[in-house]
């Protein structure tokens, strides 16, 4: 039954957000110098952190780094292909607690060919590449790899394509009790290998309903869609149909296009219906975003001019929506993501370059979010990812390159710049210490830019604090105990981070070595190469560090930034530090 087809045209009024609502957060290469590669970003959570794929202008190309939200930091956390070679780590996803992606790297005396492999990355920044257990891995031509693409996790595995003995790509399964190894699925009415370019070559893969779906080639002239039922190690062919470049799940429909028009398949009875969309509805050329029964995507028009503009397809009415965001030129839409209830996107409106845009469900309008790069060129906005209720994504400014941005409602917190960590003083009639809060905290991305500071005592009979400006003052008496202090920064936008720390005050009796140690912080502890000291009331003369055995197996002969003990084997240290009024000691475990 031919289905009714309406089509609604929008040409919205454009207004920009508050310019504050997405900011730059991380600048990682100097100047105009990019430190994110096009699309490659790749973001992704791991352990609290946002790793994406960026070159810091380190040495060390585009490699895997970590963005530390409470920091702000950005760190390099591999160098797979060394020096100035890019390994452009991609396709990554998690899998109990342990880091697993593909990435580029010269193999040991290949020359300058490069080999595409399987890494994992665990919590405890161990790096490892995944054995090719009998794939290709350079055994059967000196210049092949497994070349591994599509990672997707399902039913407690990683799921991907491979090529196997140069001549087949096939899914394959990536089981990770022990060691990593993964092993062959055949599927089912699928492409059997019989030369190079005879091969299934799975991608566009979906997983609902508890199977894994994707598309694969039939013959060396046809793809089709298929399944892969891993509780019942089951595969097969939906229909016959052909060539389904995009696949698209929403809730336990299937949606993919072939043979010109778009299908939907019902993974549950398992059949297919053609032609969803009414005649002459446009058809998708990215993969849809679903998002309350709609699905938004970009598709090609030729009236009143060419112009790849936004589509949205209303499933329950089988109705379109064509927004125009140019009214002149192409709109070149790309890019969708959806977020705090919106649709993101990339495209070129009347008055900018491609910039990032929002579609408002509730008002059915659009909206220029903002515009990053002034003038026509555009900062084309891309690699979106939501993390810690935040939309992160790269994008190329005036004079930074393209770097990591951020979108917030509003405004982004203050950031922890170093940790404070205890203190402790000897008790005084008019004690009294100081600190620098900016030393401590930082706004956003720029330092000290309107932020303001407060502070508590947990036990104001013991300890009192104030906050005159930047600065901190601690006021102690003859009073001996320990109180919980808290700092509060806070900015313009009312967006605030604390740290918290405690004071102790010693008895003027205690033994001053006591007292020294106890006013040092040492961290990070545990480390694996190096740690750093710090204390507010003595200035380091030397550092010691001896074994369990009580021999000295290294030292410093004055005070530094940080301690290298990348040198030593795991277990447990003493660190002697001289001070110019005695000693302090302090255990350290190198793990």
């Amino acid at each position: 039954m031919k289905k009714n087809y309406l089509t609604l045209l929008l040409l919205c009024t454009i207004s920009v957000l508050n310019l504050n609502s997405q900011e730059l957060i991380a600048n990682m290469r100097s100047g105009a110098l990019d430190g994110i590669n096009g699309d490659t970003a790749d973001m992704i959570e791991f352990n609290g952190k946002l790793l994406f794929t960026a070159h810091l202008g380190d040495g060390k190309a585009y490699e895997l780094v970590e963005y530390d939200p409470i920091t702000g930091i950005v760190t390099n956390l591999t160098d797979i292909d060394p020096g100035s070679d890019d390994s452009f780590p991609n396709y990554k996803v998690v899998l109990n607690n342990t880091l697993f992606f593909v990435a580029d790297a010269e193999e040991t005396g290949s020359g300058p060919i490069s080999f595409t492999e399987l890494y994992s990355y665990n919590s405890d920044g161990t790096l490892t590449k995944i054995p090719s257990n009998g794939f290709s891995n350079n055994t059967n031509n000196a210049n092949t790899d497994i070349n591994p693409k599509n990672l997707t996790l399902y039913n407690g595995n990683i799921y991907f394509s491979a090529q196997k003995s140069d001549v087949k790509v096939e899914v394959q399964l990536l089981k990770m009790p022990s060691n990593g190894n993964y092993s062959e699925v055949v599927i089912s009415g699928a492409y059997v290998r019989g030369g190079f370019e005879n091969h299934p070559e799975p991608a566009s893969f979906e997983v609902t309903n508890n199977k894994l779906f994707f598309s694969a080639n039939v013959s060396n002239s046809e793809r089709g869609l298929f399944f892969y039922d891993d509780t019942n190690n089951t595969s097969g062919r939906i229909g016959t149909h052909s060539y389904p470049p995009y696949v698209k799940a929403n809730g336990t429909d299937l949606f993919y296009l072939a043979q010109g028009t778009y299908w939907k398949y019902d993974t549950t009875s398992g059949t297919s219906s053609p032609n969803i969309f009414a005649t002459n509805a446009p058809i998708p050329k990215t993969k849809p975003v679903t998002h309350s029964g709609k699905m938004y995507y970009r598709s090609e028009f030729t009236s009143p001019f060419s112009s790849n503009d936004l589509v949205i397809y209303d499933i329950a009415t089988d109705t379109h929506t064509r927004v125009r965001i140019n009214s002149t030129v192409d709109s070149n839409v790309s890019h969708f993501e959806k977020y705090g209830g919106k649709i993101f996107f990339a495209a070129e409106d009347d008055n900018a370059g491609k910039e990032l845009h929002m579609y408002d469900p509730i008002s059915e309008k659009y909206t220029l979010v903002s515009n990053i790069r002034l003038g026509s060129s555009g900062s084309f906005p891309s690699s979106y990812y939501i993390f810690q209720n935040r939309m992160y994504f790269a994008a190329t400014s005036q004079s930074e390159g393209r770097e990591l941005w951020v979108m917030e409602g509003t405004n982004i917190a203050p950031k922890i710049k170093a940790f404070i960590g205890n203190q402790t003083y000897v008790q005084d009639a008019n004690g009294i210490a100081t600190f620098n809060l900016l030393d401590y905290f930082k706004e956003d991305f720029e330092d000290g830019a309107n932020i303001s500071f407060s502070s508590s005592s947990g036990s104001p009979n013991l300890v009192t604090t104030s906050v005159q400006g930047n600065t901190l003052t601690i006021n102690y008496t003859l009073n001996v105990g320990v109180s919980a202090i808290n700092v509060t920064s806070t900015d313009s936008g009312g967006k605030s981070i604390s740290q918290e720390f405690d004071v102790i005050i010693e008895s003027a009796t205690a033994s001053i070595d006591d007292v020294i140690s106890k006013s040092f912080n040492l961290y990070p502890n545990p480390t694996k190469t190096s740690f750093k000291l710090e204390s507010n009331n003595y200035n380091i003369k030397k550092v010691a560090i001896f074994n369990i055995l009580g021999a000295k197996v290294t030292s410093f002969s004055n005070a530094l930034e940080s301690y290298n003990v990348s040198n030593l084997t795991r277990g447990i240290y003493q660190v002697v530090v001289a001070t110019e009024r005695g000693k302090g000691i302090k255990k350290l475990v190198i793990e």
